[in-house]
């Protein structure tokens, strides 16, 4: 199901409520969330501000060979995806380019699905086919949920460890 993401995440402001807030996209649009969810995102994109940034995305992307990558950049040029080749995209566009034989796009209007979205991307989910050993939030609806995570206290103040199964299981019955 498409879900109306159309940018990253990259701020956040209060929103109109105590504990709402509003999230700007890469694009420009805006998202106004509040409750559990969205002080999590909140939270994470301060994270992810103060956190020294990635040159390079360490996940590989899907190889192509010579014709395919000839024809994957004919592919993005029209349709006006530009950050194909960046490596803080957070997305295997190969992927999708080989996955669906090159389908036509409205970059900014269609939506990309979860399969090639890449450990980084504001909304890395359990959809994706890199998801397998790493934390990944999950989709109620459109609303996205992002990973259970603990901060390591008396380390590095931005390295986060996942929660093991069980402790994900107490926070969803509630039992903190």
């Amino acid at each position: 199901m498409p879900r109306p993401v159309a940018g990253r995440f990259v701020s956040w402001s209060p929103g109109p409520k105590p504990g709402s807030y509003n999230f700007i996209r890469s694009d420009g649009s805006a998202l106004l969330l509040a409750g559990p969810s969205a002080e999590t995102l909140r939270a994470s994109l301060e994270a992810t501000a103060a956190a020294p940034k990635l040159e390079a995305n360490p996940y590989a992307t899907t190889p192509l060979n010579q014709d395919e990558e000839r024809s994957f950049q004919a592919w993005a040029q029209a349709n006006n995806i530009g950050d194909v080749n960046d490596p803080r995209a957070g997305y295997d566009y190969r992927g999708y380019f080989k996955e669906t034989g090159g389908v036509p796009v409205k970059w900014g209007v269609d939506h990309f699905p979860d399969t090639y979205k890449q450990p980084g991307h504001e909304t890395f989910s359990e959809e994706s086919k890199y998801a397998e050993e790493l934390p990944a939030g999950h989709w109620e609806g459109e609303a996205y949920v992002p990973p259970p995570v603990a901060p390591v206290v008396e380390a590095n103040p931005y390295e986060f460890v996942p929660l093991s199964e069980a402790e994900q299981e107490k926070f969803k019955r509630g039992q903190r």
